[in-house]
């Protein structure tokens, strides 16, 4: 187990099993071995002050993780993730569970089932949220501003085609939106995980993908 500090620090994973916990700060993480195994990253803090990047990454192998109680914002707020109908994710859902919606960018209206609780934009010639988003509206059969509240977010992942990244990280409702997640709305970022576009897929990401 590596845990990193406050501060952007460079973590260089070894052989074998590696969990690591990037903790605040822009980290910069080394996964490259040189004989396959699963390494976990593990995260409570989001924003661009403390999105990490890391390198080596083997899609539908290796884990992104993310808690299921409070993540730590720039702000120094407090985040939740929730489902898609507005359910806390502590309460409802099993640590390790996934329920993924694969969605492309320009799906106006959008209907989630209230159980999903990752959404993965499958655009990837995008080059912010903005465009991975574009004008797709994510609604749920109670709708987002009503099940939602602030401090309430959807995980969410999408490709950056400029940096040849995973952008993990969470949709917050910014609350009055017309009852729906859009581009309107706030991501707050992860970690940047690099790939190539053609690795970026529903089964590689949910793989990727946990919650502790």
């Amino acid at each position: 187990m590596i845990n990193g500090s406050a501060f952007a620090d460079l973590i260089t994973g070894g052989e074998g099993a590696d969990t690591v916990t990037g903790a605040a700060g822009k980290d910069s993480i080394v996964l490259t071995e040189t004989t396959s195994a699963v390494d976990t990253l593990k995260y409570s803090e989001s924003g661009v002050l403390n999105a990490d990047t890391v390198t080596g990454f083997k899609a539908g192998t290796d884990i992104v993780s993310i808690t299921i109680g409070n993540i730590t914002d720039n702000g120094g707020l407090f985040d939740t993730l929730s489902n898609a109908a507005g359910g806390d994710i502590s309460a409802g859902v099993a640590a390790g569970a996934a329920v993924a919606s694969f969605t492309g960018a320009s799906s106006t209206g959008t209907l989630l089932a209230n159980t999903v609780n990752l959404v993965i934009l499958s655009n990837v010639a995008a080059t912010s949220f903005a465009t991975a988003i574009g004008t797709t509206t994510f609604t749920s059969s109670v709708g987002m501003d009503s099940g939602l509240t602030l401090g309430e977010g959807l995980a969410t992942v999408w490709f950056d085609a400029t940096n040849s990244q995973a952008v993990y990280g969470y949709i917050e409702n910014s609350i009055g939106a017309g009852d729906i997640l859009s581009t309107s709305d706030t991501f707050h970022e992860i970690v940047r995980v690099g790939m190539v576009a053609a690795d970026f897929t529903q089964g590689n990401i949910t793989a990727s993908f946990s919650l502790f």
